[in-house]
């Protein structure tokens, strides 16, 4: 009876070690996580288009860099652009055609064309369409501005109207007027009848009495203002004036020596580029001023910022009479005058006249 129980509780010893091995190896599995591998994805860098602002003058065109400033971009792309509204553009891929990094766009403004200008252009990754962006290049095209010299240089800086442009004696000598003469060296009436391109300045101030009529010859300046303290008056006979003269700063008074009642104070007959400014003309015992054309050639004359006074009639501008005379009878510029005290004031014989 004892060996038969020691037997069994062997058996049974066995069996229950064996059985908490099998199970001891389950719950191990169990415990064991299986690895899940995880799917990667590529980063994509998305594009970033930059708008841009440029600036080019009228006329002038300007060729700029529009993906310099641009964020992202690949290496293999897309473009595509719009149209100016008021200009052309052009891609210039400076033979790279692989290589869009240093192509450059040239902007060409239309003709006269000044103020803003825009087209927008598109960027894609040429490996993934969805991946694009756009800018907008806005192109400010500015006006020219006009050089405060002028293309051709003014008698002097105020002249005005058609006469403006005289060069009278520019680029010629200069004579000195050393007294008050009516003849003779170093009078008026000498340098008035030099035929050189000329300058005549004063030297003395006072009153200049022409015993006959005078007429200076062309290309000359008269330049009152350089006179002493009192300025220059030319009383007595007529002043006649030729062609490009520019007469300023001189007082012209007529009298009566001769006995004559028909006689201008100064007068120009069918001359050109006459610019009077600055003067006073009074007594002038027919007109004060006779600026006549006699149709043989349309004149250009200014009388600006003048006195006109106390005479028989004030100032005549333009031809004669006759019809043919009228249709060619010059331009004059009539500017910031006054006229006070005449028997008759102003006959305007013009095609245009400019107040």
């Amino acid at each position: 009876m004892i060996t038969i129980f020691i037997i069994f509780l062997s058996v049974y010893s066995c069996n229950n070690e064996e059985l908490y091995a099998v199970e001891e190896n389950l719950l191990t599995e169990e415990e064991e996580e299986v690895p899940v591998e995880e799917e990667v994805l590529d980063v994509v860098d998305i594009v970033e288009a930059v708008n841009d602002t440029i600036k080019t003058s009228e006329n002038k065109a300007i060729d700029f860099k529009p993906y310099s400033n641009d964020v992202n971009l690949p290496e293999s792309i897309l473009l595509s652009n719009t149209t100016p509204t008021y200009g052309t553009i052009s891609v210039n891929d400076n033979a790279t055609p692989d290589n869009f990094s240093d192509d450059t766009i040239q902007y060409i403004p239309d003709s006269s064309f000044s103020g803003t200008d825009s087209f927008e252009y598109e960027i894609c990754d040429a490996n993934n369409e969805a991946n694009c962006d756009s800018a907008i290049v806005t192109i400010i095209v500015d006006p020219v501005v006009e050089e405060d010299i002028a293309t051709e240089l003014k008698a002097f800086p105020s002249a005005y109207g058609f006469a403006a442009n005289a060069t009278g004696g520019r680029g010629g000598v200069v004579l000195h007027v050393t007294n008050l003469n009516d003849s003779g060296p170093g009078s008026f009436r000498e340098a008035c009848k030099d035929t050189r391109t000329r300058t005549i300045v004063f030297d003395v101030s006072g009153t200049i009495t022409l015993l006959s009529p005078l007429g200076n010859e062309p290309n000359c300046t008269i330049a009152g203002q350089t006179a002493p303290q009192g300025g220059i008056t030319i009383r007595g006979q007529r002043f006649s004036v030729r062609d490009n003269t520019i007469i300023r700063y001189i007082r012209f008074r007529q009298d009566r020596e001769d006995g004559s009642l028909s006689m201008s104070g100064i007068g120009a007959w069918s001359k050109n580029n006459l610019i009077l400014d600055h003067c006073s003309v009074s007594y002038g015992r027919d007109e004060s001023i006779l600026f006549w054309d006699d149709g043989t050639k349309a004149g250009t004359h200014t009388i600006q910022r003048c006195i006109i006074a106390e005479g028989k009639t004030g100032i005549i501008l333009g031809s004669g009479v006759s019809a043919e005379r009228r249709s060619n009878s010059g331009q004059y510029s009539f500017y910031e005058n006054l006229i006070e005290h005449m028997h008759r004031t102003l006959i305007l014989r013009v095609m245009v006249i400019l107040n």
